[in-house]
């Protein structure tokens, strides 16, 4: 029966689509059939210069750059440098450990969740009603009824 029900779903939504997939193509034919007739527009002249001309120019135009001037203001040679840190592995930067200071009065990580947690609880949610779906093939009402009535009989029968 079960299946049955399944196989009629199936062609049903099967039928739907091969019927709006007819219509679609019924409809693209007769626009694509049918003869459309715009009426040519009075030309503006508003834009004072050609944009083909421009477009053209720009693509077609060469920008040179001017080379500019070498500054020698690093005194030592950066390339050197680098490539001395990656040839060796045993050159590790190494850091200093700044000192600790306590200059804000209060606790930035406590005062950021209560505003996420406050933000939250504020926020509204509006959700559609749902349709209820019967998709559970069984009575759930019947069965924690009957879980219940055991484990009442057994809590009775081992109380005995």
């Amino acid at each position: 029966m079960k299946q049955t029900i399944k196989n009629f779903k199936a062609m049903k939504t099967k039928l739907q689509t091969s019927a709006l997939i007819i219509i679609l193509s019924v409809i693209s034919i007769q626009l694509s059939a049918s003869d459309f007739q715009f009426e040519d527009e009075a030309y503006i002249n508003d834009i004072p210069f050609n944009t083909e001309m421009v477009v053209n120019n720009l693509v077609a135009a060469e920008f040179d750059l001017e080379e500019e001037n070498y500054i020698n203001d690093i005194p030592f040679d950066t390339y050197e440098i680098a490539f001395e840190t990656v040839e060796s592995d045993s050159n590790v930067l190494e850091m200093k450990e700044e000192v600790y200071i306590n200059d804000i009065p209060f606790n930035t990580e406590v005062i950021a969740d209560n505003y996420n947690y406050e933000t939250a609880l504020n926020q509204v949610f509006e959700m559609p009603e749902e349709k209820s779906i019967n998709d559970i093939p069984f009575n759930t009402l019947a069965i924690a009824k009957k879980v219940q009535q055991d484990s009442i009989s057994g809590f009775v029968a081992s109380a005995w």
